[in-house]
C-alpha cells in the first residue's frame, strides 16, 4: 500500500518542474514573435504555433488561411521561407545548430481548424 502523503510533490518537486518546463521554453517566445511578426503582412498567412517536447523535438503548425492558401503558398516559396526563418531563429536563441534540431513542421489552414475542430483550442490539443 503506498503512503499517500509521500506521493504528494514537495514545493521543491514544483520548483524542480517549473524550472524544467522554463528551460524547454526557452527563447521560443522570441522565436514565435519574429516569424509572427515577419510574415504577417503576407495575406496568406494566419497564425504560427510552436511547442517543444522534453527530448527538445520542435513542432510547428503554419495555419494560412483558406485550405486553397497552402498550395499557394508552397509553390511561391513562402512556407519554405517560414521552416527557414524558424531555424534560423531556433539557432539564435541557442537552441542548437541547424543539423542538430529537430523540427517537425505541419501545414494547415484556419478554414480547415474552423470546419473541423471549431477552434485552434481543440486543434492543438
Amino acid at each position: 500500500m503506498t503512503n499517500r502523503k509521500n506521493s504528494i510533490p514537495s514545493k521543491e518537486d514544483f520548483a524542480r518542474a517549473k524550472a524544467a518546463m522554463a528551460e524547454m521554453d526557452r527563447g521560443l517566445d522570441e522565436v514565435r514573435q519574429t516569424v509572427f511578426d515577419t510574415y504577417r503582412n503576407e495575406k496568406l498567412f494566419c497564425e504560427f504555433k510552436m511547442g517543444v517536447n522534453e527530448k527538445d523535438e520542435f513542432r510547428v503548425i503554419i495555419f494560412y488561411c483558406k485550405q486553397e492558401h497552402i498550395e499557394v503558398a508552397e509553390k511561391a516559396g513562402l512556407t519554405e521561407r517560414i521552416k527557414e526563418t524558424v531555424f534560423a531563429e531556433l539557432e539564435r536563441v541557442g537552441r542548437g545548430k541547424r543539423d542538430s534540431i529537430t523540427v517537425e513542421f505541419v501545414v494547415d489552414s484556419e478554414e480547415q481548424v474552423m470546419s473541423v475542430h471549431g477552434s485552434y483550442f481543440n486543434r492543438l490539443r
